[in-house]
């Protein structure tokens, strides 16, 4: 093989493999954490909601209707950036659909966001959390 046919199957590899790298950083599971003022949700899609700003928080055993991703990544179960609800409208998603239950918070400024983790023990947890520290 000549170095111009190398330095391309090269190239192509070295595409594939950010590609690769990409869609896999994206994919991994989100990262939520509580503090005394904050709801942190880590990841790709990093968000921060004050607890004192939550308006609304339910657990849900079953999600609505995904219509469509606006920006994040669809990846089969994996759903996490923007996307519209059906029922509700813009959201941020942050799930894994194979491990329900979700929890949908409602902020002051209508923000919807949809989270859980791989434990649907974790995911109750925070649910539980959530209510008693925000003004629900």
């Amino acid at each position: 093989m000549n170095t111009m046919n190398s330095g391309i199957v090269i190239g192509l590899i070295l595409v594939f493999a950010g590609i690769i790298l990409c869609v896999w950083s994206l994919s991994r599971p989100n990262r939520i954490e509580m503090t005394e003022e904050d709801l942190i949700i880590g990841g790709s899609y990093r968000h921060t909601v004050r607890l004192n700003e939550i308006e609304s928080c339910e657990l849900m055993e079953q999600m609505p209707r995904i219509k469509i991703r606006t920006n994040g990544i669809g990846l089969g179960k994996i759903q996490i950036g923007h996307f519209r609800v059906e029922g509700v409208g813009k959201c941020r998603l942050y799930l894994n659909l194979r491990y329900p239950p979700f929890v949908h918070i409602t902020t002051a400024s209508g923000e919807h966001i949809f989270f859980n983790t791989k434990d649907p023990g974790v995911t109750r947890e925070l649910y539980d959390a959530i209510s008693r520290h925000s003004t629900l």
